[in-house]
């Protein structure tokens, strides 16, 4: 378990600006890989590690430049989704809405890009609920694409 933890800590070390201390910040605050990190809202990271909104910026930012971004061909949907409230997913209270979103999920499209693991993560969200909301996202979109 300690050599997982070390590898972690080091694979967080190879982005510019993360140290020892830095990365064990991270890593004590969930965040396991180079992708993770990417993959978050810096304010929110912020706010966690107690570290500076514009140190975090430079940080998030240097690590999306380190992790491939996939090439998709489907970016219409995606932009739609965007432009989907997440009030109007079917079968998810304002309360649900409202804890997204203090979680950094604003749209349809962050949740179809979510993983359970990612929403678990939230306090009050459990596998099974993640997993409704990532299929509801997912279901929006579908019917938006086809209607």
């Amino acid at each position: 378990m300690e050599q997982i933890s070390e590898e972690a800590r080091q694979a967080l070390k190879t982005i510019p600006k993360v140290g020892d201390v830095m990365a064990r910040l991270f890593y004590n605050e969930g965040y396991r890989s180079v992708e993770d990190l990417a993959n978050t809202d810096a304010s929110d990271l912020a706010r966690k590690a107690g570290v500076g909104l514009k140190t975090v910026e430079r940080i998030v930012a240097a690590a999306r430049e380190m992790v491939p971004q996939p090439e998709t061909t489907e970016t219409a949907p995606l932009t739609d989704a965007n432009a989907l409230a997440l009030e109007n997913l079917p079968g998810v209270a304002a309360k649900t809405v409202d804890l997204l979103k203090s979680h950094g999920f604003e749209t349809v499209a962050d949740l179809v890009n979510a993983t359970t693991e990612k929403l678990v993560e939230i306090p009050g969200v459990g596998p099974k609920k993640a997993e409704k909301l990532i299929a509801s996202a997912r279901q929006q979109i579908e019917q938006r694409q086809d209607g």
